[in-house]
């Protein structure tokens, strides 16, 4: 589903002209039997420098092309050096990632929840945060979206939620004796495709001595 297209163009007008042709005729209704389809297209452009060698070419306008992907509101981008850079920093920071849970570089801060009403404490929300080695505390907006990504949410997702369990349940002599004291965890949307879920759960409260009521699994925006 990826194509180049070598243009001999000398501007970037030029070889965006050229791509608003390539959009538009992409922008057509393709009707399947019954089913009416829409095809659409993401393209980075690269105007070659002299003495370029071809991977070079190749690699800067990919570069450019999942720049176009990310950003919904503009199909088409021209590369820039931040571009290579940026895309460089993900990889690294993916592969910095996958190390993180065997690493013990994951911990977990507890966000307070309480009645306004009556001021009562009613429970806490489970937070991941990362200590990169280097870069310090890493707040969750800035790996979580990397980490579905890659897939390696389920396994930070997992680790949070048996690390909040045991937590808990090293604060039940503090906890109210009414029991309603809830401990919240959020899912992503890849943790809820998983068909072993329910059994993780399950096992994890056995395993830590919680309750079912004691939970609350919250699903995200994106997720919905």
């Amino acid at each position: 589903d990826e194509f180049a297209v070598l243009l001999p163009v000398s501007s970037v007008q030029q070889s965006r002209g050229a791509a608003l042709k390539i959009m538009d005729s992409l922008k057509r209704r393709i009707t399947l039997e019954d089913i009416d389809a829409w095809t659409g297209a993401s393209i980075g452009i690269h105007l070659a420098e002299p003495n370029e060698d071809a991977s070079a070419i190749m690699l800067r306008a990919d570069t450019a092309m999942y720049a176009a992907k990310e950003d919904v509101h503009r199909r088409i981008k021209v590369f820039e050096p931040v571009m290579l850079y940026r895309r460089q920093l993900r990889r690294r920071t993916a592969r910095e990632l996958r190390r993180a849970v065997p690493n013990g570089e994951l911990f977990l801060e507890y966000q307070p929840v309480v009645e306004l009403k009556s001021g009562r404490l009613q429970g806490v929300e489970a937070l991941v945060r990362w200590n990169h080695p280097s870069r310090g505390v890493v707040m969750p907006d800035n790996f979580i979206p990397l980490a579905e990504e890659t897939g390696l949410i389920v396994g930070i997702g997992r680790w949070v939620l048996g690390t909040a369990l045991q937590q808990l349940e090293q604060w039940r002599p503090l906890l109210p004796a009414d029991g309603k004291f809830l401990l919240r965890v959020n899912l992503a949307a890849s943790e809820l495709q998983n068909m072993d879920l329910v059994d993780f759960v399950r096992g994890s409260l056995r395993k830590t001595g919680s309750t079912p009521g004691e939970l609350v699994l919250e699903i995200t925006e994106g997720a919905l």
